[in-house]
């Protein structure tokens, strides 16, 4: 093999161009792997962060029509009782938004499995809820 020093400067050039060109190439190879690895990570971040604020949501939800019931029973007027049912629909709405988001978020089989059973017991404190209003319904004075 002949030594760099005899090869002619234009066959130099030309060499030391294709070596930058090629380490150019598996810059560009490894940066474009790495984004989407650093692409995955976010993706999977933001995920479980909107899981967590559909919980959070799903939980304070709860809370809400707990509170719109207590005040539907408690108090007999009908405008007050309009204004409670109203507030309680727009409550059982979001929530069914947020547990619909949370089905479509959740990839796990444990997480479904958690997902699922919240849908069930909210589905059963929708059934009770349902029949305590008409409870307070029954007991109004016509």
């Amino acid at each position: 093999m002949r030594r760099l020093k005899d090869v002619r400067f234009g066959q130099r050039l030309g060499l030391s161009f294709g070596l930058l060109t090629f380490l150019a190439l598996v810059l560009a190879a490894v940066g474009e792997h790495s984004l989407g690895i650093l692409k995955s990570a976010t993706d999977d971040m933001v995920r479980q962060a909107n899981q967590a604020r559909d919980s959070q949501l799903q939980a304070k939800l709860t809370e809400e029509v707990t509170l719109d019931i207590f005040g539907y029973v408690l108090d007999p007027s009908a405008e007050q009782r309009r204004y409670f049912r109203a507030e309680l629909e727009d409550a059982r709405a979001e929530s069914r938004e947020a547990m619909d988001r949370l089905k479509e978020n959740t990839r796990t089989e444990a997480g479904k499995k958690l997902v699922t059973a919240l849908d069930d017991s909210t589905s059963s404190l929708r059934e009770v809820n349902n029949k305590a209003l008409a409870l307070a319904d029954a007991g109004q004075e016509t």
